[in-house]
């Protein structure tokens, strides 16, 4: 499997970076222990089919809508067959995450399509 590629590092705030960049870059101070820590959150996963498709790793997503579609098909999770008229349909919605490697690089795209 071809890797994604590398994304560029966040800028690590510092005491001169103002709240309001620190806001904006993600930045927050967790308590852990007797210590605070700092984290500062990826750029978040697409929360809709649309999403996904407008965002910048577009074709990534496409590749692991393709990989989920594909593997209901080979598990024959499914058979299609016509509504009947006073039934309900269940929705389903895509469920996007991207898996990162212990240097916080970009690993893999998942997609899973839950009801």
């Amino acid at each position: 499997m071809k890797s994604a590629p590398k994304l560029a590092r966040e800028k690590v705030p510092n005491e001169e970076t103002s709240q309001v960049e620190k806001k904006l870059l993600g930045y927050t101070r967790t308590p852990v222990g007797g210590e605070t820590a700092h984290t500062m959150s990826l750029e978040h996963d697409p929360v809709s089919y649309n999403d996904a498709i407008a965002h910048p790793d577009a074709k990534f997503w496409k590749k692991a809508i393709a990989e989920e579609l594909e593997e209901f098909v080979r598990k024959k999770l499914f058979t299609e067959v016509r509504k009947p008229k006073d039934h309900c349909i269940i929705g389903c919605k895509w469920i996007f995450k991207r898996k990162l490697g212990p240097d916080g690089q970009v690993e893999c795209y998942k997609a899973r399509l839950v009801a």
